[in-house]
């Protein structure tokens, strides 16, 4: 989700010619989405398994990516807006209860340990997320490029043009009108192309993922305490701990 967010908010200003404004404006639906699939997975588990509704929310994501795979230059907005809400909906959903199950998986004294890897592990798949989908994008632009680049651009900005897509979107600035749309047109086709493929990666690694997720932590549950119990263990807490136990030994002695 971290590396895709380079591709929405490209599209949306550059492809499709949206003010930073209004662009961040529908970005807003993805972000409710996030929220609302976080707040509805925590009501989920507490009938189904977190494993499955891990596994549901990964191939949500899924196809949300697959839709944005049918994304086009000339697509209408409501479809880049759609895909993004799917995918944002699902993945939303696993950090929030992956983090729970890392909590309660660990002892009550590694809980601090449990909860910085887990925040390091998103981190870096964060980071691994936009050097994965970002080069794929960037391989296919300058790929598409090299074949349809339009002629009589000067070699320095043509340079320019050919690394990115916000580089052609300045470049045209400074040149002639016919020169320009083609330069335009060209660069947009191009970065959509990329964008294309990076999310079929996307939408395969979710889709292979949503397997393993199921079957390796279909055991795993999220233990509530009961509620008017102050007694009761907190969340993934065992009932007795391990200082609990060695107090409990020396007594006997």
């Amino acid at each position: 989700m971290v590396g895709f967010g380079l591709f929405t908010s490209q599209y949306l200003q550059l492809v499709y010619g949206l003010r930073p404004w209004s662009a961040g404006l529908w970005t807003l639906p993805a972000a409710g989405a996030t929220m609302v699939g976080a707040t509805l997975a925590t009501v989920l588990v507490r009938s189904v398994r977190p494993a499955y509704v891990i596994s549901a929310a990964l191939l949500l994501a899924s196809a949300g990516f697959g839709v944005i795979a049918q994304v086009e230059a000339d697509s209408e907005l409501p479809l880049v807006i759609t895909g993004a809400t799917m995918m944002a909906a699902g993945v939303g959903v696993v950090p929030t209860l992956a983090a729970d199950l890392i909590i309660a998986a660990a002892p009550p004294e590694r809980a601090g340990s449990a909860s910085g890897l887990s925040e390091t592990c998103a981190e870096f798949g964060g980071a691994l997320g936009i050097a994965v989908l970002g080069s794929i994008g960037a391989a296919v632009y300058r790929r598409s490029m090299d074949d349809d680049m339009p002629s009589g651009i000067p070699e320095t900005a043509s340079e320019v043009a050919h690394e990115t897509l916000g580089g052609a979107v300045q470049v045209a600035a400074q040149l002639p009108a016919d020169v320009a749309g083609l330069l335009l047109t060209a660069s947009r086709e191009a970065f959509t192309e990329g964008m294309q493929l990076a999310s079929c990666t996307a939408a395969g690694v979710m889709f292979v993922a949503a397997g393993p997720a199921a079957l390796m932590l279909r055991h795993l549950r999220i233990d509530t305490p009961s509620a008017g119990d102050p007694h009761a263990p907190a969340p993934g807490s065992r009932s007795r701990s391990r200082s609990q136990d060695h107090d409990a030994k020396l007594s006997t002695r």
